[in-house]
């Protein structure tokens, strides 16, 4: 599968999905799925895609790929969720291969790789990794307008089961969530994306 979309000079493009991406069992290689989105002069681009849901024995390589120019800005959202914890999923192996890359200028000002290959539930019971959580996120901003790092570590979501951290770098600012399912990140990153935006999400997050 493979997305592309592109705001033109000046414009505010909001790019979401109808529902949450499902990745079921693979019997046989990967899925690929390929974003590619351009944002030109003076444009402000979102990319609000809600979560996707990886099944047992799901396997997938997405690589997302934004081009923006000098004084465009950006506001880009990605979640996984291992299983659903509603009906009883253990994602116990599989595989996830996730790669960011954004360009400003023709610059790279951001860079992201995420590899999760074999034993899912063993890997992500690591401190070092998930540290036991089944779901996460990943928020980039970048662009004129970032909010200050210490106004956007307040506004952090701080429910049980659930941490937050924020970081800011030249040219990007990056909140990573990690939650114990994906019943509690989706209210907070819906909350948090409420915030930032300074307006409600497309109705289709309200479902």
């Amino acid at each position: 599968m493979r997305w592309e979309a592109s705001a033109g000079r000046g414009a505010n493009l909001r790019v979401t999905t109808q529902t949450a991406e499902r990745v079921y069992r693979s019997n046989s290689g990967d899925a690929l799925v390929e974003t590619h989105l351009h944002a030109e002069a003076g444009a402000a681009l979102e990319w609000l895609p809600q979560e996707t849901i990886l099944f047992d024995g799901a396997r997938l390589s997405r690589t997302l790929s934004i081009e923006l120019a000098n004084n465009a800005s950006l506001l880009a959202v990605e979640a996984i969720v291992f299983g659903r914890r509603a009906h009883g999923e253990c994602v116990r192996s599989g595989a996830l291969r996730d790669q960011w890359r954004v360009r400003q200028g023709g610059r790279l000002i951001y860079a992201d790789n995420v590899r999760i290959d074999g034993d899912i539930a063993a890997l992500a019971d690591r401190p070092a990794t998930l540290g036991g959580a089944q779901a996460f996120a990943t928020l980039l901003l970048a662009g004129h307008g970032r909010m200050p790092i210490e106004t956007l570590r307040a506004i952090l979501p701080d429910d049980d089961g659930l941490e937050a951290g924020a970081s800011a770098l030249p040219h990007v600012t990056i909140v990573r969530v990690i939650a114990a399912h994906g019943d509690i990140l989706r209210p907070a990153l819906a909350g948090l994306l409420h915030a930032l935006r300074g307006a409600a999400l497309p109705r289709v997050w309200q479902a």
